[in-house]
């Protein structure tokens, strides 16, 4: 056998193994409890990426992903998803605000669901 050969076979053999895992992953999935997340979200333009980054463009720690809110009047927070710019989803914001119609630089989306809880049973 060429390397060539040996090559393929293996990737062929991954190609395999990953599909049958894949598989088991997605069982029943039309049976499961679903919830669309279709419909409006609040968003925050951010132009300048500082809801992820700091100053020295480093990953920050209290960016807007955690959606913080201000515990008294001196916290510094000076973002809030709570305002009244909403967007649907699914869709483009490029076709939804005329101020966005040519922007292409960072949207953060945020949408409150809630969650009920149960008791998970795993059936063999």
């Amino acid at each position: 056998m060429t390397r060539l050969q040996i090559y393929l076979t293996l990737f062929i053999l991954i190609l395999i193994f990953n599909s049958i895992n894949a598989a088991e992953l997605m069982i029943n999935v039309d049976n499961r409890t679903s919830m669309s997340l279709n419909g409006k979200w609040n968003i925050i333009i951010d132009p300048y990426e500082t809801g992820y980054y700091d100053y020295r463009y480093q990953p920050n720690q209290n960016g807007f992903f955690k959606n913080q809110q201000p515990k008294d009047k001196s916290d510094r927070i000076e973002y809030s998803f709570d305002n009244d710019r909403m967007l649907h989803v699914p869709g483009d914001w490029n076709s939804q605000d005329n101020m966005l119609f040519f922007y292409e630089g960072t949207v953060w989306y945020k949408k409150s669901l809630e969650i009920i809880s149960c008791n998970w049973k795993k059936v063999l």
